[in-house]
């Protein structure tokens, strides 16, 4: 039992040595985080323990409100990880086999859906689009939704020769459900049913963008594996 513990005390400090970088890393993210909250809390007054807890523990509410809406948060994430993952995994395999080198068109094709994911997502939860940019930073909306159009626009048209040769029918739904969403926003006035109908058209676009580059990672990474 010493022997097992004297191992593990040794294979540790080569842990602690080895991975100094991303250790490094994570402290000062996690304190970026933790202290930004404290920043924010002093200057809107808020109690920080409402900046760090659950919005349904903050307002005493059930369990149940905006399942829909966190659902749809995790499958953003769930998104940008994928693609950021399988972006850095093409580059790693490209860059070890000197015969066929970086196919850096896929790595930017995935890196690009990867961040324009994490910017849906963040708009998505801190609610960017409908109050942060038109209330306090007096963008307006409509400027906001053509940017986001404009950012998609751009990603189908540089990366065209790319998406022909995927399952590009997910992508097309996807961009369909998600414009409908876009456009009830804009057109009709507020009401319960209008928002349950559009938040419901977003969450499918949101499902099928999932599908759709988990899908085409997925395939991507295996034709590089067999490549290989």
């Amino acid at each position: 039992m010493y022997a097992t513990f004297e191992r593990m005390g040794g294979d540790l400090g080569r842990q602690f040595s080895k991975n100094r970088i991303a250790l490094s890393l994570g402290f000062v993210a996690a304190a970026m985080g933790i202290g930004g909250m404290l920043v924010l809390s002093q200057i809107t007054q808020v109690d920080p323990s409402d900046l760090t807890r659950d919005v349904v523990a903050v307002e005493d509410t059930h369990l149940y409100i905006g399942a829909l809406s966190t659902t749809g948060l995790m499958l953003w994430a769930a998104t940008a990880g994928i693609c950021l993952l399988g972006a850095a995994v093409v580059y790693s395999r490209g860059s070890k086999t000197a015969a066929h080198g970086t196919p850096w068109n896929l790595v930017w094709f995935l890196l690009y859906g990867g961040l324009l994911t994490v910017m849906l997502c963040l708009d998505d939860a801190f609610l960017l689009h409908e109050r942060v940019l038109p209330t306090h930073l007096r963008f307006p909306q409509p400027a906001v939704y053509l940017t986001y159009i404009g950012l998609v626009v751009g990603f189908l048209i540089g990366f065209a020769p790319r998406i022909l040769r995927t399952d590009y029918v997910l992508l097309l739904v996807s961009l369909f459900f998600l414009g409908m969403s876009m456009s009830l926003d804009e057109i009709l006035p507020y009401s319960s049913l209008e928002t349950f109908v559009e938040d419901s058209f977003k969450f499918a676009g949101i499902v099928f963008w999932l599908i759709y580059f988990a899908w085409t990672a997925t395939e991507t990474l295996s034709s590089l594996h067999h490549e290989n």
